[in-house]
């Protein structure tokens, strides 16, 4: 989620739609294959993966929204971006994500892990809006599994 601001920047500029469903698929394809070898749950990953990405997407459907109705406080434009790319890749899950994810599962399925997590998300997660929409869909696969 920290990426989508950024992201929603980069897709304002060069004119790139934010659904991209293929992007998105190679994205959850990669995902379940770096998983397995991780001995992390690949559905699991999956889940936790198109969380990422749909919360990401509130967070810059948000931006854009916001940069059309105010065009002042938006970024300019890159008039020398290809209009007819269809987006910009999705940002992938690192190794490293996805060992913190495997890790945390263990803990999260313990009792009190759902008390763990809402302590740790209050902290985390201190806006209103998109914002905290879509920080409670990137949570959400971890409260399902949340003992």
């Amino acid at each position: 989620l920290e990426l989508a601001p950024t992201i929603a920047e980069t897709r304002w500029k060069t004119m790139s739609r934010i659904e991209d469903s293929m992007s998105e698929q190679t994205v959850i394809d990669a995902v379940q294959a770096r998983s397995v070898k991780l001995g992390l749950d690949a559905e699991l990953a999956a889940r936790f993966a198109r969380a990422q990405i749909d919360a990401g997407k509130i967070i810059q459907t948000a931006r854009h929204r916001e940069w059309a109705a105010d065009t002042r406080v938006a970024p300019a434009r890159d008039t020398t971006a290809n209009v007819f790319q269809a987006s910009t890749p999705e940002p992938e899950f690192s190794a490293t994500m996805l060992r913190a994810l495997r890790d945390a599962v263990t803990v999260l399925r313990r009792h009190g892990g759902r008390s763990l997590l809402d302590a740790r998300a209050a902290d985390l997660i201190h806006v209103g809006g998109p914002d905290l929409l879509a920080g409670q869909a990137a949570l959400k696969p971890l409260y399902d599994i949340a003992g």
